[in-house]
């Protein structure tokens, strides 16, 4: 009984994510950075993957799908034993679930292990994190944080000084 206590640490501890001391290279053209980024995001696991990668100058853009909700109606006037049935009316409406990071509005990427999975943490300007993505290989996650580090050191940069 008196191991319980212990017990529970080991299971919590097990469950949280274990930071890894990394030093970015913010040195990668703005073709290999880019190319790093999609394949990073898209080899993601199936439930964190998205549909689509975007990467320009100024964010990375990230489509989730396509959600809709619709409308529909109809008249229908009872008329003894007969039904009669008028003109109805439909509508739907769609919307793109899509997310950018901004490389203006982010200061750094972490990397963190959990479980087997290696953990990339997108924070804010303000410290906060914004997006979490999940690699199966540890140098993947590394090229991952090295290109957001280099996409950001080139839009930065005026537009005739990127390499």
């Amino acid at each position: 009984m008196k191991y319980v206590p212990l017990l529970l640490l080991f299971v919590l501890v097990g469950c949280a994510a274990v930071p890894i001391p990394f030093n970015y290279d913010d040195s990668l053209n703005a073709r290999e950075a880019a190319t790093a980024v999609d394949r990073a995001l898209m080899t993601q696991p199936p439930n964190f993957r998205p549909e689509s990668v975007d990467v320009t100058p100024e964010y990375v853009m990230y489509g989730k799908g396509t959600i809709s909700r619709g409308r529909n109606s109809l008249l229908v006037v009872p008329i003894g034993n007969v039904i009669a049935v008028g003109r109805g009316r439909s509508s739907t409406t769609s919307k793109n679930l899509i997310e950018r990071i901004y490389f203006d509005t982010y200061s750094e990427a972490k990397l963190y292990r959990k479980r087997r999975l290696f953990v990339v943490m997108i924070y804010s300007n303000d410290r906060q994190p914004v997006k979490r993505f999940y690699l199966y290989n540890e140098e993947q996650a590394r090229a991952l944080i090295n290109s957001l580090h280099s996409l950001k050191r080139l839009s930065s940069q005026p537009a005739g000084n990127a390499s």
